[in-house]
């Protein structure tokens, strides 16, 4: 710091020039490895969202006694579930949202993550949960990416809980 000729104390353009130099360093350094923590914390959490979609379709699948479906909406990267119980005119059991049949919930993936393939059973995007939590037809993988490529698997097990790899 300096003084001017008026007697005030300030910075010289030297001095705010070594600030701004060193902001951008530390900026050059740091900003990559946060940008990649973000990726993955999104990744982990549609991962987390769509594991407890499932369980909580397994439940309700229970507490209701009738067919829940969880339905996953690859070109939207959104997913629903929903009971198929026939209310209203619907058809029960079908593995399609008609009547007045409820959903359960709705949502969709944060930005960034996407179904890069979903492979289960009632036409391959849609699960089916009976009454005793078990699904009806396949088990095999949802798959979601990162837009940094990283990948996270979902299985469902025997019994049709949620597995992640």
């Amino acid at each position: 710091m300096v003084r001017n000729r008026r007697g005030r104390l300030g910075f010289t353009l030297l001095e705010m020039m070594i600030v701004i130099a060193v902001i951008a360093i530390v900026s050059a350094i740091v900003i990559p490895p946060m940008i990649s923590w973000m990726g993955r914390t999104r990744l982990n959490s549609a991962v987390m969202e769509i594991v407890s979609l499932i369980q909580k379709a397994r439940i309700e699948a229970v507490r209701r006694n009738t067919e829940v479906v969880v339905l996953f909406d690859l070109e939207n990267n959104a997913y629903t579930s929903f009971v198929d119980d026939g209310q209203d005119g619907g058809i029960a059991c079908n593995g399609i949202q008609d009547g007045a049949e409820r959903f359960l919930h709705q949502g969709r993936l944060p930005g960034g993550v996407i179904f890069s393939s979903v492979s289960l059973g009632l036409g391959r995007n849609k699960v089916s949960f009976n009454a005793r939590a078990i699904p009806k037809l396949g088990g095999g993988p949802i798959v979601l990416t990162s837009s940094q490529g990283r990948t996270a698997t979902i299985r469902l097990g025997s019994g049709g809980i949620p597995m992640v790899e």
